[in-house]
């Protein structure tokens, strides 16, 4: 979902403020989109979920925003 969000980066910021880079630091700074040696573990299934869900929403209230506002 981060690659969804990747190119629409500076619009989304537009609807949720600099809350976006969270999400991205989140994905670059956890094994998630990088596997580097600095990235850190994800423990718990579950985390991914939030994580996987919390990006979900934020492309679903993005495109409905945009809609309306625009």
């Amino acid at each position: 979902l981060i690659f969804v969000l990747e190119p629409l980066r500076k619009d989304v910021k537009k609807y949720f403020n600099n809350d976006v880079e969270d999400f991205f630091n989140l994905v670059n700074n956890f094994d998630i989109r990088h596997n580097n040696e600095t990235t850190k573990k994800i423990e718990y299934e579950e985390q991914l979920e939030w994580i996987f869900y919390s990006l979900l929403n934020t492309i679903n209230t993005y495109t409905k925003l945009k809609s309306k506002l625009e």
